[in-house]
């Protein structure tokens, strides 16, 4: 097979999410161009989700150094960094990624390693700077574990009730907050069934006195 078949190949796989078929087709192409940038960053990639983050950043350095204007390079290496906590690390490959081009996973990257090192406002200013936004900022509060904020959000915006999903997940981090929170949406309405029937499940099932 060529190296174009065979790059198909590995979109194929990553698509699928076959992380370990894309190892072996990264390896293919590899032996046919052992300097392949495409091949090199997607074996990197399929190391970051096998969770071989040494591996991945390895390899990433390696190819930066081959190709150190690739900004797909950069954003991979700022999430290997964010995996091993290191984030001030993952915004700087964030902020040289951006010198080159304006990536929309670098500038996600970028916010979710401003809200780690708990620069939230930064990071909501930022955000707030883009034109297009693939999550809501909410949601990214909601991914880097910034649970109180997510919580403050909600408070500050009465009219929408946090999603259950968001809601289950706060349960064992801020319980507390999330039924002070539901106790102030029945002050606003005190016959919404929904956050009735919620406050008193949290009620039964960690046995709150509420």
């Amino acid at each position: 097979m060529t190296v174009k078949e065979l790059l198909k190949e590995c979109d194929f796989s990553y698509f699928l999410k076959d992380y370990k078929e894309l190892l072996i087709k990264c390896d293919e192409v590899l032996k046919i161009d052992d300097k392949n940038p495409i091949a090199l960053n997607y074996k990197a990639i399929a190391y970051y989700y096998l969770g071989m983050y040494d591996f991945a950043l390895n390899l990433l350095n390696k190819t930066q150094k081959l190709y150190p204007e690739n900004y797909y390079t950069l954003n991979n290496k700022a999430l290997v960094f964010i995996a091993l906590k290191e984030y001030e690390k993952a915004l700087e490959c964030c902020n040289r990624g951006l010198e080159i081009e304006d990536f929309d996973w670098l500038e996600t990257n970028k916010i979710k390693a401003l809200l780690y090192l708990d620069r939230v406002d930064e990071a909501k200013k930022f955000y707030n700077s883009l034109e297009c936004h693939e999550s809501t900022f909410v949601e990214l509060l909601f991914e880097c574990n910034k649970f109180s904020e997510v919580i403050d959000y909600y408070l500050k915006n009465p009219s929408v009730l946090i999603p259950m999903d968001m809601a289950n997940a706060l349960e064992e981090a801020e319980l507390k907050l999330l039924a002070d929170y539901y106790n102030g949406k029945l002050k606003e309405n005190p016959t919404d069934i929904e956050v009735i029937d919620r406050l008193k499940t949290l009620m039964v099932k960690y046995d709150l006195d509420i």
